[in-house]
């Protein structure tokens, strides 16, 4: 069977991914608000993630959204042989911490996520992309040079185009079940 785990865009509602069906697979959105208490840094985030593949009944498929393909990208180069699948949903990982804190969700109390977002800064997450060894579909806009970069540097990746929208359009909801099955 195995398990689905979601890793939201920062900000974005839980209840946005509860229609994406995962087939006979278990399925665990992740909710950052109690994962940020004691304003956590990314990596202390990322060792949180990692403990719920771990727990999580084998294979794992990651889906990261956003911010959460940046935690999923981290947790799948660190857990070689656990990550049976990942799934990078407009992925920025090119993106400043100061770039994503002018965009900060209103849903989170500022200094946790702000504190959040500023670990990211000289964190190098192009040295991780040699070292997932898992299959990857990229799904972004056909315009995202940023995500089809990201495509070319991974090792077993293809590049899977959906026209993006504010939140997740059915399109990128069929895209991902696509992806799955």
């Amino acid at each position: 069977m195995g398990t689905v785990i979601i890793l939201p865009e920062l900000g974005q509602a839980t209840a946005a991914w509860q229609d994406l069906v995962v087939g006979h697979r278990q399925k665990q959105v992740v909710d950052y608000e109690p994962l940020l208490e004691g304003a956590p840094e990314f990596e202390e985030l990322s060792a949180q993630i990692t403990a719920l593949v771990r727990a999580a009944e084998q294979p794992v498929t990651l889906v990261g959204n956003g911010f959460g393909a940046l935690v999923g990208l981290r947790v799948a180069a660190s857990q070689s042989g656990r990550i049976d699948r990942l799934l990078l949903v407009a992925p920025n990982y090119h993106l400043t911490a100061d770039l994503t804190v002018r965009a900060l969700p209103s849903l989170f109390t500022p200094k946790p996520v702000k504190q959040l977002l500023r670990s990211l800064n000289g964190v190098a997450l192009a040295k991780w992309l040699n070292t997932v060894q898992c299959r990857v579909s990229v799904i972004a806009s056909d315009r995202d040079r940023v995500a089809k970069d990201l495509d070319l540097r991974l090792v077993d990746s293809h590049f899977v185009p959906v026209s993006l929208r504010k939140g997740l359009s059915e399109e990128t909801l069929a895209a991902i079940e696509d992806e799955l099955a």
